[in-house]
């Protein structure tokens, strides 16, 4: 059996090059919902994140066991 790497067959490595501007723009780091929900572009994101999560089936609601550690997400 011949694989490509015997034959001599090679994909070529593309290059990306990208452009950095320093200095970076200050990020926002929010530290709770209800900072987040002040900004419009938060809540369109949140919203689609959520609009994700249900569509592909990632989770759903159960009630909280006393037996287990419950973990929480931002």
């Amino acid at each position: 059996m011949t694989t490509r790497g015997k034959a001599g067959i090679f994909t070529p490595n593309k290059l990306f090059f990208s452009l950095t501007v320093y200095p970076l723009p200050p990020s926002i780091e929010l530290k709770c919902v209800t900072q987040a929900l002040r900004h419009i572009e938060w809540k369109k994101a949140m919203f689609d994140e959520f609009i994700a999560l249900m569509n592909n089936g990632a989770w759903y609601l159960v009630p909280p066991n006393l037996h287990f550690n419950v973990i929480g997400n931002k």
